[in-house]
């Protein structure tokens, strides 16, 4: 398949055993009212954060599959880490390193708090470097580990919990905001899909906190109770000045779940309230 398309995969599911594909594809296609027969065996996922509803909606449609959600990057390999369909206890991180792979903490700047760093990947499955760039390869590494650009913390149990981009910090009033805690906190709303946050430009804060919420079919809520929601189960500065109700997540060329879409649609709404 060229080009994804929800359709196409609905089509062809009948007959697939395995399916890789990032979560936001999986939320288009679930969208859709399943077709008869089911012979998946195993999903691959990768690319973004793979919450807890959509899990659930996954198991509930394809109880023969294996979910395997795995972290990587280019620069270091598909799999650093693999959380499969035993590492229940894993919910909510990306798993532990896989065999050969070390992972690490190191210091950063935009760390939201004191167990917090940026997450250095060593592995012998990675580049050496980038091609007739050293300056790039120097700045990308430290110790021979790869600077990821992710924010994360280790459990004591060896599971690492990505916390955002480094780039994606929220710095609202001063305090540092990872848009991932909020969004995993949205998203086990009862009524909620999917969820993505971003921030975006205050005049008085520096940035405020935007959200782009995606209901599950035949759901109904608002931003209100949303809001709500989170105010209960987030610090008070983390809490959304606006939350906004989609039909899909906006997403890049991949497929992606894009944050700085959200950004955009917040700018857009604030630009269309003044007119």
């Amino acid at each position: 398949m060229g080009k994804f398309s929800a359709e196409t995969v609905l089509e062809l599911m009948p007959r697939t055993t395995v399916l890789g594909c990032v979560p936001s594809m999986l939320r288009t296609v679930f969208a859709h009212p399943p077709q008869s027969g089911d012979r998946l065996r195993m999903v691959l996922t990768g690319g973004e954060g793979l919450d807890r509803a959509l899990t659930e909606t996954l198991s509930a449609r394809h109880p023969g599959a294996g979910v395997y959600d795995l972290y990587g990057l280019t620069e270091t390999g598909a799999a650093d880490f693999c959380l499969g369909p035993a590492d229940a206890a894993g919910t909510g991180t990306i798993g532990r390193p896989t065999e050969n792979v070390i992972a690490r903490l190191g210091p950063a700047e935009q760390a939201v708090d004191a167990d917090s760093g940026e997450l250095l990947i060593r592995s012998p499955y990675g580049m050496l470097g980038y091609l007739d760039n050293p300056e790039l390869t120097q700045a990308s590494f430290t110790d021979g580990f790869f600077r990821t650009g992710d924010l994360a913390r280790m459990r004591a149990d060896g599971y690492v919990e990505i916390v955002g981009r480094i780039k994606e910090i929220i710095s609202r009033g001063g305090n540092k905001i990872a848009p991932a805690e909020i969004d995993l906190v949205l998203s086990h709303h009862p009524a909620v899909a999917a969820a993505l946050c971003a921030g975006v430009p205050d005049p008085r804060l520096g940035e405020s906190v935007h959200a782009a919420v995606v209901l599950k079919p035949g759901a109904h809520t608002d931003a209100a109770e949303l809001k709500a929601w989170a105010a209960s189960r987030l610090e008070r500065f983390k809490v959304p000045e606006a939350i906004h109700i989609v039909p899909a997540l906006p997403q890049g060329p991949t497929g992606k779940a894009l944050r700085s879409g959200v950004a955009a649609l917040a700018r857009a709404t604030i630009a269309g309230d003044r007119t």
